[in-house]
């Protein structure tokens, strides 16, 4: 097993989507924008990943794809709520993230699922020695 550093190289280069459910089969995404962060990630000895190929990213690192050891994001620059068009739903989600934010989802029955984190463009991936 391998521990890598992953963060882009550009600001304004991580994406956040958190799925929220509600137990009357209703849901809702929140997109999260990053200025910066980065990630600890955990690759398996029978995982494949090259260096070189993935410090490109010409199509996007999921990190979702391996085990997370740790992330930080800092400097959010911007949060969208998407209802895949549920224009009453995206209005009783901005009244209640109005009220008290994230609490508010779950004081209305909402749970908090997933959170899908993807970052852009060129990447810095650094191996860290255990």
């Amino acid at each position: 097993m391998k521990l890598y550093k992953i963060e882009p190289k550009d600001k304004k280069s991580i994406k956040q989507v958190e799925t929220w459910t509600h137990p009357d089969g209703r849901i809702f995404y929140v997109d999260q924008l990053w200025r910066r962060g980065h990630a600890i990630i955990e690759v398996e000895d029978d995982q494949e990943f090259d260096v070189e190929y993935n410090s490109t990213n010409e199509f996007g690192f999921d990190l979702d794809d391996y085990a997370i050891q740790d992330q930080e994001m800092d400097d959010g620059i911007s949060l969208d709520f998407n209802t895949d068009g549920d224009q009453l739903l995206l209005a009783e989600v901005d009244e209640m993230w109005d009220n008290d934010g994230f609490a508010a989802f779950e004081e209305a029955g909402w749970s908090f699922e997933e959170c899908e984190t993807t970052m852009y463009g060129p990447l810095l991936i650094t191996e860290i020695k255990t």
